[in-house]
């Protein structure tokens, strides 16, 4: 039932945010506008931005297991976090837009990245601590990937997603690319 009542909050903040601004709509909207009440939603987040990231880091979890399952390749996970940003840019771009410091949805999604990503390559390459140098090169990469699909989604999406997924790949470094592939 948790699931389901986080993805019903979900939605009605999407809805809620085709119409205005994120830092417009309220807990207590968000609660309404799905028919459940605030402490439901409290319950589950502790804010709004929680909420956003939410999404964020459930699209992220369910693409990096694919891939650690087998049944995705490196191509295809980063086809479909583009998917995701492709089919609520406008969420997303409200979100980037009217979130900032601490709550920053660019911020908070980047650092979350940068964890999961440490933390697949730890596993697959069966260590306790990755070096800092590859550490630094995981965070500068996330990071300039983050900003460029932030860029991509403000400038109406004009470059085919396929060939920002083949700009991603090839922006990753020669270095950081042997941690994530097993060679």
């Amino acid at each position: 039932m948790g699931r389901d009542t986080k993805q019903k909050l979900l939605d009605s903040f999407i809805e809620l945010a085709k119409k205005k601004p994120l830092d417009k709509i309220t807990v207590k909207q968000i609660s309404d506008n799905c028919g459940v009440t605030s402490q439901t939603f409290y319950n589950h987040f502790s804010d709004k931005y929680d909420l956003i990231i939410w999404a964020y880091k459930e699209r992220v979890n369910n693409l990096l297991y694919e891939f650690e399952e087998g049944n995705l390749t490196w191509r295809q996970v980063i086809h479909g976090f583009l998917d995701g940003y492709e089919v609520n840019e406008g969420f997303i771009r409200n979100a980037i837009l009217n979130t900032k410091g601490e709550d920053s949805y660019i911020k908070k999604s980047s650092y979350f990245l940068c964890e999961k990503i440490e933390f697949f390559v730890k596993k697959r390459r069966r260590v306790e601590e990755l070096p800092d140098n590859i550490k630094l090169l995981i965070k500068f990469n996330v990071g300039g990937m983050m900003n460029v699909i932030a860029y991509w989604l403000f400038n109406g999406m004009r470059t085919e997603k396929s060939e920002m997924v083949d700009l991603i790949i090839d922006s990753i470094p020669k270095r950081l690319l042997d941690y994530y592939l097993d060679r």
